[in-house]
């Protein structure tokens, strides 16, 4: 008796979309591109118009640029990333929709994104796809979340 012991893949490796390429191990040393001259061009313009958006001169007084920072890297690098899907939710979503959601990210996306980091207790594996979760998150939800806490404080009284 013979056994087979070719076995056909019939599934597909995931890749993670959400981390493009490797993180800069160097943190003093800036990431170059291989690209030519537009991408860090590209880089300087997106990272521009999302400080702006978020009114990042105004916000380091409350958050710190540290933090600020770090919010700004996630958003200008999936908005530079050639990525066709993110991972969202455990969801893969099209990249162009979850772009499309980070460029109207602003100050009050950052404020409730903040309340609702402070607020989280538990244990966060990956906190690069939880972060991107949150921000992409932050656009859609921030009007609910804050209706919801208006109509259970006004309960309260």
């Amino acid at each position: 008796m013979q056994l087979n012991t070719y076995r056909s893949n019939t599934h597909k490796e995931k890749k993670n979309e959400s981390i493009p390429y490797a993180a800069n191990p160097y943190q003093s040393i800036p990431y170059q591109s291989t690209r030519g001259h537009e991408q860090p061009s590209m880089v300087a313009q997106y990272k521009e118009l999302i400080r702006n958006h978020i009114e990042y001169d105004i916000m380091c007084e409350q958050y710190g640029h540290e933090r600020l920072d770090e919010i700004v890297h996630q958003i200008v690098e999936v908005l530079c990333s050639k990525a066709q899907y993110f991972t969202i939710s455990g969801e893969e979503l099209p990249a162009e929709l979850v772009r499309d959601q980070l460029l109207r990210f602003s100050s009050s996306h950052l404020e409730y994104v903040f309340e609702c980091l402070e607020k989280k207790t538990t244990y966060v594996g990956n906190i690069k796809n939880y972060l991107l979760t949150t921000l992409y998150n932050a656009v859609g939800t921030i009007k609910h979340y804050y209706d919801a806490r208006v109509r259970h404080e006004h309960l309260l009284l």
